[in-house]
């Protein structure tokens, strides 16, 4: 894909801020194609974004309630 190509695709695909959080927040099964491409996009663009999106997804499986797992 030339180079063009992949930065008009970047600016169709912009997200703003607000929205990239709430889409990186969201549990990734419900997610929409195009919301997971939009997604998808954004975090490839910026190294930082890909280990962020990591963190997040680590941060929310500790989280989840587990089988025999009572708490306090």
């Amino acid at each position: 894909m030339p180079a063009s190509r992949r930065r008009a695709l970047r600016l169709q695909l912009a997200l703003s801020p607000k929205r990239l959080a709430g889409l990186l927040l969201s549990e990734p099964g419900p997610l929409t194609d195009a919301q997971r491409e939009r997604l998808d996009a954004a975090i490839a663009d910026c190294g930082e974004m890909t280990m962020l999106s990591g963190l997040v997804r680590d941060f929310a499986a500790l989280l989840d309630p587990k089988d025999g797992n009572d708490g306090c």
